[in-house]
């Protein structure tokens, strides 16, 4: 570990019961494999700022989906532990009615098939080539 981590793990807060807790100015950078990892850590914590989720409630359905791991946790560290983040977070907003999991399941595949694309996200003129 780097000196400079090193002194950005010391000024980190220790109340990790919230996640403003890792967003505050001091606190070290969130680190993440993919974007997709960023964005599911974005996206719960979003939601837990806006309520739709309690952060306490999400701990503990990640906790519950993680000790159902099937040891991808040992060979796969932050790409399981993400997918166990997304699984608790699709489940949480299941439970409050406020996500279909059926039809969450029917758009991955229509992605997955490339039926799909992001591209009715893109608001504005977005009709060039990348």
């Amino acid at each position: 570990m780097t000196e400079e981590r090193e002194r950005e793990r010391e000024r980190a807060p220790t109340d990790t019961a919230s996640p403003k807790a890792s967003s505050t100015p001091d606190a070290p950078p969130v680190e993440c494999d993919s974007p997709d990892q960023l964005r599911a850590f974005g996206l719960v914590v979003a939601l837990s700022e806006t309520e739709a989720i309690e952060w306490d409630a999400f701990q503990r359905r990640l906790i519950e989906r993680i000790g159902t791991d099937d040891g991808s946790l040992e060979t796969d560290t932050e790409r399981a532990y993400y997918d166990h983040w997304i699984d608790a977070t699709a489940q949480l907003l299941s439970d409050a009615e406020l996500l279909d999991e059926d039809e969450l399941e029917e758009r991955a595949a229509e992605f997955a098939r490339g039926d799909r694309d992001a591209s009715e996200f893109v608001v504005g003129d977005h009709s060039h080539d990348h």
